[in-house]
């Protein structure tokens, strides 16, 4: 009986120590006997089978990643997808919106910078032209991260914004650049079909500067600024006029971008003008655009209405005071041409005009400006028809205008 119990307890502490993570063979004792000092007891027991299967799930701590920051210019802005990087103007023009490289006439250069995922603690610095002698820095602060570069020299400028850990010059995170950031000068071209550029040659509307270099090159800038635009009576198509190569000529002579607006329209009297200068497009182009130099070519077609020289006067000087009142035109930057010679009678109508120009120019402290009328009636080979220059003509009255906004004037008389 007491070797059947005996045998009963070894079978059960046995049982019990394998359940509890341990081993058993025969001699070893079971749990509550007696174990001298040189029993397997002394040895540490192993851990629990169960401390070891939650260990094993629970594995080491996983590092939470950290958002890499994104930067981009909200303006400037790139909005061209096929020249990323190239900050670029939106312009309503009489087809709708085309782009140019960006261009301002403000001395003063406005930045805002989209900052998206930067850590905290983290500073935005945006460079102008990084690496150059000239270079400057602004620092940009949220929430809207913008700031200004005062007195921006004339030229293409370079643009990068720069994400760093804790200052600059530290840890680099993220960056951005913009390129074609330019200070410079934008001419309005006031006028009638000579100035839309009727008697031309043609292009379908382009949207852009890299369309005009594939469709127009000819006729394109070589910065892309500018190219021939929809034309007000033309549009969709866009004539050549001479406003392409006047803004090519005026970069080459004063070695800064110049863009040249096309604001032609085809029919236009002294008249009619007085409403198109106060109308909404013109506005919303200026807006935009915002020149700082005008010049104006007008009357071929207002011997059609039988406009005498009053009138004629009148209406001009009606022109002058909106580009003064409502864009802010100073009188110097005004240049009132003679208007373009036609072969028909018309002609003698505007032969009494010239006069009134010229003291028009006078009385209002005018800038220098050409004699189309003269030119035309001698160079009857650049006038296609009776009225609109052909290419030729067409570039000569590119020339012509580019002396004159060096400060070569013609009397109209």
């Amino acid at each position: 009986m007491n070797a059947a119990r005996k045998l009963t307890h070894l079978l059960l502490g046995a049982l019990l120590l394998i359940l509890l993570g341990g081993s058993w063979h025969p001699g070893a004792p079971f749990l509550g006997s007696h174990r001298s000092a040189t029993s397997p007891a002394a040895t540490p027991r192993p851990a629990h089978r169960g401390a070891s299967a939650i260990a094993a799930v629970a594995g080491p701590a996983v590092p939470v990643p950290v958002p890499v920051p994104q930067l981009s210019f909200d303006f400037p802005r790139a909005d061209l997808p096929q020249a990323p990087g190239v900050a670029s103007l939106a312009i309503p023009g009489r087809n709708g919106i085309y782009l140019v490289p960006y261009i301002q006439t403000q001395p003063d250069l406005h930045f805002r910078v989209r900052v998206q995922d930067a850590p905290p603690g983290s500073v935005v610095e945006v460079v102008l032209d990084q690496g150059a002698h000239n270079a400057r820095a602004a620092r940009a602060s949220p929430p809207t991260y913008d700031g200004d570069f005062s007195n921006v020299e004339p030229g293409d400028h370079r643009l990068v914004a720069e994400v760093y850990l804790d200052q600059p010059g530290g840890t680099r995170l993220a960056s951005a650049e913009l390129t074609h950031v330019a200070r410079g000068d934008i001419v309005a071209a006031i006028g009638d079909s000579t100035t839309e550029g009727n008697g031309g040659a043609y292009f379908p509307f382009m949207p852009n500067w890299v369309s005009a270099l594939a469709n127009a090159a000819d006729w394109t800038s070589p910065d892309g600024r500018n190219f021939p635009q929809a034309g007000a009576f033309a549009r969709p198509e866009a004539p050549a006029s001479f406003t392409s190569t006047l803004g090519t000529i005026l970069e080459q002579q004063r070695q800064h971008p110049v863009l040249v607006l096309n604001d032609g329209w085809s029919g236009a009297t002294t008249q009619s003008y007085r409403d198109i200068s106060s109308s909404h497009d013109l506005a919303a182009e200026y807006a935009a655009a915002q020149p700082n130099s005008w010049i104006i070519n007008l009357g071929v077609n207002d011997p059609l209405i039988h406009a005498s020289a009053a009138d004629f006067a009148a209406n001009m000087r009606a022109v002058l005071q909106t580009l003064t009142t409502r864009y802010g035109a100073r009188n110097a930057d005004i240049h009132v041409a003679c208007p373009t010679y036609a072969k028909d009678r018309r002609h003698d109508g505007e032969a009494t005009y010239l006069p009134l120009i010229d003291q028009l120019r006078g009385a209002a402290g005018l800038g220098a400006a050409p004699n189309f009328f003269s030119y035309f009636r001698d160079n009857p080979s650049a006038i296609a028809d009776k009225v609109h220059p052909n290419a030729t003509g067409y570039r000569d009255m590119a020339a012509l205008w580019a002396r004159a906004l060096q400060g070569q004037g013609w009397s109209c008389s």
